[in-house]
């Protein structure tokens, strides 16, 4: 919350002190949490975060198949009625839903290709 405060305090100086800038032009607030979000979601998750295009290995099948990143969790929380700890992975693919949990990723999932 802090972190959020001092971007939007400087935010508000910056507009109120820069009218030669367009608006426009500068980073609105929530693109600014939404970049602090993901960069850290990557560092917790070991370089994925949410709406990543992934591929999943699919224990039953024995294939890497296309998914995405549903979300990333940066922090320990409660999702869903249970407690997930901070770099955990909720992916969708064919097969469904598969959430990665710490340290699973790199066997689990990787890049998808060209993306």
């Amino acid at each position: 919350a802090k972190h959020a405060e001092r971007h939007l305090s400087t935010s508000t100086q910056d507009i109120g002190t820069s009218a030669r800038t367009p608006p426009s032009s500068a980073p609105s607030l929530a693109s600014l949490a939404a970049a602090d979000r993901r960069e850290a979601e990557r560092e917790a998750t070991g370089g994925y975060a949410t709406r990543d295009k992934v591929q999943v290995w699919s224990n039953s099948k024995q294939v890497w198949s296309d998914g995405v990143v549903l979300e990333a969790f940066p922090a320990d929380c409660e999702a869903e009625g249970y407690n997930v700890p901070a770099g955990t992975l909720k992916v969708s693919f064919a097969a469904g839903v598969k959430w990665i949990r710490p340290g699973q990723a790199s066997t689990s999932l990787r890049k998808h290709p060209g993306k």
